[in-house]
């Protein structure tokens, strides 16, 4: 909490703009590599076996449950089709192609054991 209102003053220091400082909604720990490091290389190199384009790690700015699962100790990445523009909105959508790709992945994923 020493950090949010370190932030408003600093916010409203730096504005003449009038604005409510409301606390976060989410409130769950952040996805670090240190317990699923294994995994999330195990992952990416699964990818980068199947994909064209090599990919790479990334963070992300939303919140998932594989934080919840990761501070309870069970190793945890985030890893889906499609994009997180188009996720849990009213339209929600992927392409049937991002569908068959990450299936293939998933597939290679669980059944390869390196």
């Amino acid at each position: 909490t020493k950090l949010l209102e370190e932030m408003e003053q600093f916010l409203r220091s730096e504005t003449s703009v009038d604005f409510t400082f409301l606390p976060p909604w989410i409130d769950s720990p952040s996805l670090a590599d240190d317990l699923n490091q294994d995994l999330a290389d195990k992952l990416l190199n699964t990818i980068n076996s199947i994909v064209a384009q090599p990919r790479a790690k990334q963070g992300a700015w939303y919140g998932t449950d594989a934080s919840t699962f990761a501070a309870a100790g069970v190793p945890a990445v985030v890893f889906g089709p499609g994009s997180i523009a188009q996720a849990h909105t009213a339209d929600e959508w992927i392409e049937i192609d991002q569908l068959r790709l990450a299936s293939e992945i998933y597939y290679q994923f669980c059944t390869n054991p390196n």
